[in-house]
């Protein structure tokens, strides 16, 4: 089921992201914002009436539609703020921008372990079968109506959001382009950026490995040491809670050293970080909290804060230097290279 959510979710990056791009190349950033905020609101909701006929592909599909939004966002967004000031400081602009990024996404995972997770019936799959049809019927309704609470929520959010970019007014930069570059012009100025190209398929695998951990944190700790799904979830707090000091932290240095060379310094560590969650053992070292830490899990944490960097700083260089005509088709390319967290 994990597998299927990340699929979808991911994989609606590599078919969007690229009409998002001629999305806003034809009506400009601000268009571009608007469509992805109704698009992602949209999909949200479907998550009620998938929650009322308790069917799994109507999820599915809900996911995929909100991964539209994100990826008609993030294609508008990203090379917006690279737009709006020098080059020289283009990777940290886009790196302070995403330093919020991991904010939204701690709380909704807070949200999703009180709201969600607390409201999950601990009852087995085999107890569950042993049920009355009623019984089991009034625990699968109430569960998913506790899916849907957060997402509702969300979207009145993205919808106030909507609304006032909705009543602002466009900026020079927002406006689109008076004179197209053709597609096949773009196509080639981009052909001729190693650092685009290269970027693209860094961002694939980078992606892929960090939506595999992330999707297998929970598995993996109730695997290796016992503890229950409600437990695991914090072992996914803790990675994700230093994944965002980390962003930040690595924001604030990038005035003074080359975001290049830290990438490539925090790669190691993530490479290394990984052979420990393969190879160290699951004794358990010490305990806080009534949270046992063995040594591969302690890694499988600490990967996470050396992935904080990558995405924007990867996006960043390789739309560095590469002619402005080509970003808004190499902004689609560097976002439709998510779906790395699909295919691995």
């Amino acid at each position: 089921t994990a597998g299927f959510v990340q699929i979808s979710f991911y994989g609606a990056y590599s078919v969007i992201a690229l009409l998002a791009s001629f999305l806003i190349q034809r009506k400009g950033y601000r268009v571009g914002v608007l469509v992805g905020l109704g698009v992602y609101c949209l999909g949200a909701l479907l998550y009620v009436p998938a929650a009322i006929a308790q069917s799994f592909w109507t999820f599915i599909v809900g996911i995929f539609v909100v991964a539209g939004g994100c990826a008609v966002l993030e294609t508008t967004c990203n090379p917006y703020v690279l737009a709006l000031g020098d080059e020289a400081t283009a990777v940290r602009r886009l790196n302070f921008a995403q330093m919020f990024n991991p904010v939204g996404s701690f709380a909704g995972i807070f949200l999703a372990q009180q709201l969600i997770l607390a409201n999950l019936n601990p009852a087995t799959i085999d107890e569950r079968r042993a049920m009355a049809p009623e019984a089991l019927d009034a625990i699968i309704h109430h569960e998913l109506f506790w899916v849907c609470v957060p997402y509702v929520a969300v979207c009145a959010v993205a919808a106030l959001i909507w609304v006032f970019f909705f009543v602002s007014k466009p900026t020079e930069i927002d406006r689109p382009e008076a004179e197209r570059t053709s597609i096949r012009d773009v196509f080639a100025i981009l052909m001729k950026s190693p650092r685009w190209y290269c970027g693209v398929i860094a961002q694939v695998f980078y992606v892929g490995v960090q939506i595999a951990a992330w999707t297998w944190t929970n598995v993996y700790c109730c695997k290796e040491l016992g503890v229950d799904k409600a437990t695991a979830a914090n072992y996914y707090l803790i990675a994700f809670a230093l994944f965002m000091v980390c962003r930040w932290v690595t924001t604030f240095l990038m005035k003074w050293f080359a975001p290049a060379r830290m990438m490539a310094l925090f790669a190691l560590g993530a490479i290394a970080a990984s052979f420990g969650v393969i190879y160290l053992p699951s004794t358990v070292l010490f305990t806080v909290c009534g949270l046992p830490f063995s040594a591969n899990v302690l890694c499988l944490c600490a990967m996470s804060g050396f992935m904080s960097l990558m995405f924007p700083t990867i996006y960043g260089i390789g739309l560095g230097g590469i002619d402005p005509r080509a970003h808004k088709l190499g902004a689609a390319g560097l976002i439709m290279a998510i779906v790395g967290g699909a295919l691995l």
